[in-house]
């Protein structure tokens, strides 16, 4: 019920169907994923991701879409919310299990849903800066670079965890 309320203010409007599935994603991934210690797939998370989905709404104007075309651009835009919010934190043993739920649950999400990765123009300076500074670019560090890059775009706050020598402090 808070997911479809919050949806529903937001201007979603396919926000009961939404609403459920978004919680059953959430109840997959606490069922299926590993046993982490900093995982959160309780009302906390999918109220993060719900006001991600919000905040790329206003900034996409997906409000444009009408009908179906709506339905399939409301999904895609919550499964890149839950992607930005959820995917830095999973573990990557993880990340193939996360990403097969969200297919299930939302199976018409399309491409669109993948997109919201860094922009080309990043990409491109990381690997000069890489170059410059004699470091390997390799595509792991890349994409975690590109989470993070999203994480400070969309939170004020954020925390790089792993063990000494991966990277967070080149990140």
């Amino acid at each position: 019920m808070i997911a479809h309320v919050m949806l529903r203010a937001r201007g979603f409007s396919t926000a009961a169907a939404l609403a459920r599935r978004a919680v059953l994603l959430f109840e997959a991934c606490a069922d299926q994923l590993s046993n982490q210690r900093h995982y959160d797939f309780g009302l906390r998370a999918l109220k993060a991701a719900l006001i991600v989905a919000a905040r790329l709404k206003d900034t996409e104007a997906a409000e444009a879409a009408s009908g179906d075309h709506a339905a399939a651009a409301e999904d895609a835009l919550f499964v890149r919310s839950v992607r930005h919010t959820l995917l830095p934190r999973l573990a990557g043993a993880d990340v193939p299990a996360f990403e097969a739920i969200v297919r299930s649950a939302f199976p018409n999400a399309g491409a669109d849903a993948a997109g919201g990765g860094a922009s080309a123009k990043l990409v491109v300076q990381l690997k000069a800066t890489c170059a410059d500074l004699h470091l390997v670019c390799e595509a792991g560090w890349l994409a975690k670079v590109e989470q993070l890059h999203a994480i400070v775009g969309l939170h004020h706050g954020a925390m790089l965890v792993g063990p000494a020598g991966c990277g967070k402090t080149t990140a």
